[in-house]
């Protein structure tokens, strides 16, 4: 069931390790000219991953340390029967399946869109995104600053049914007061000095897809009547359809567009700030 290569010097041995993968080792300690020893140690320090097995007429407890420290796996003592041969090289290559499987374990966290990771806590939010994801529920995400809220929101879009339409994340406390009305719902021609053409706003533009709304607390009072007319349409008629009237715009809009708001969790305790927060919670 092998193909094996014979060496009878370490030059020899080391010249087909070097043009062909191997994957265990078995050498003799004592040799003449260059030993086992710096063998093992060439082996070891440029095929970590090879499995090894030494043999020697010659066994000390110095020398049995020194190559375990080496990595090597199987040390038999001469003489052995072939039995023994075979259940240390039986048990090399177990080993050596052992350390795939650990690699291959290694090279694939957990993992769910960007969220990595398998505690209790990861899973119970990855169960909830599972149950989202595939509706235009509107959605509300708090917490404190560095939980990976974003990543939620990214992985409830990305990992469902409405992934291969658009995500727009706006950054409400990024936008100034004056700004953000026209930002969120678009705008006429003419509707404020410097308006020369229409504009169509992040709603929108996330028709059909996700719009991300994060520091939603800090979306002026004057622009929540909005919001919330949107998120009341869509929970009273059980329909994804949003309500956004452009600015100067004589009709409504119904864009299809899955709203998720996020609110950081320090903002809502230290700034007194959870009403406006809550509002959006209460309301879905």
């Amino acid at each position: 069931d092998y193909h094996t290569y014979k060496a009878v010097s370490v030059k020899e041995a080391v010249s087909i390790l070097k043009d062909t993968h191997i994957d265990l080792l078995i050498s003799d300690l004592k040799m003449p000219g260059i030993d086992g020893f710096e063998l093992i140690k060439f082996a070891s320090e440029h095929y970590p991953l090879m499995q090894k097995l030494v043999i020697t007429g010659y066994p000390s407890i110095q020398d049995s340390l020194a190559v375990i420290k080496s990595g090597v796996v199987e040390y038999l003592t001469k003489p052995f029967t072939k039995s023994e041969l075979e259940a240390a090289v039986s048990q090399a290559f177990s080993s050596l399946d052992k350390k795939a499987e650990a690699r291959s374990t290694a090279d694939k966290p957990n993992a769910y869109g960007d969220i990595i990771g398998s505690s209790e806590k990861i899973n119970a939010v990855i169960e909830i995104i599972e149950r989202v994801k595939n509706n235009k529920a509107t959605i509300f995400i708090k917490g404190e600053s560095g939980t990976g809220k974003e990543l939620v929101a990214r992985s409830i879009h990305y990992q469902g049914k409405f992934s291969r339409a658009p995500f727009i994340a706006v950054n409400c406390g990024g936008i100034p007061e004056n700004l953000l009305e026209a930002e969120l719902f678009g705008y006429m021609k003419g509707a404020f000095t410097g308006a020369d053409t229409s504009r169509a706003g992040f709603f929108q533009a996330a028709d059909g897809g996700t719009l991300f709304l994060d520091e939603v607390s800090e979306i002026p009072i004057n622009l929540k009547a909005k919001l919330l007319r949107c998120i009341h349409h869509t929970f009273l008629n059980n329909s994804p359809e949003r309500v956004v009237t452009a600015m100067r715009h004589k009709t409504e809009i119904h864009p299809l567009s899955r709203l998720i708001f996020l609110c950081h969790e320090h903002t809502r305790q230290s700034h007194g700030k959870e009403q406006n927060c809550e509002k959006y919670n209460c309301n879905n």
